[in-house]
C-alpha cells in the first residue's frame, strides 16, 4: 500500500478523518510501524508545546477581550 504517513498521521491527529477512514486507520496502524511512528511522534511533539504554553496574566488577557469585543466586523 502506498501512502504517505506523515500527512495520514496528521489528519488523524487533528481530527479531520472521516469515522469510517479514521476506523480504517485505526487498524492499519496496528501493522504499519511507518505510521505507528508518526502518530507517536505527533503525540510527543503536542505535549512538548502544550508543556511550554504560558496563560497571558489576567489584566492582558482582559485588554484583548476588551479590544475584540470593540473592533467593528468587516
Amino acid at each position: 500500500m502506498k501512502h504517505d504517513p506523515e500527512k495520514a498521521a496528521a489528519s488523524y491527529l487533528f481530527g479531520a478523518m472521516r469515522r469510517r477512514r479514521r476506523a480504517r486507520f485505526e487498524r492499519h496502524i496496528v501493522e504499519c510501524e511507518d505510521c505507528w511512528q508518526e502518530v507517536q511522534l505527533g503525540r510527543a511533539g503536542r505535549s512538548v508545546s502544550e508543556s511550554g504554553r504560558e496563560l497571558a496574566p489576567q489584566e492582558i488577557r482582559e485588554q484583548v477581550r476588551a479590544l475584540i469585543a470593540a473592533t467593528p466586523l468587516p
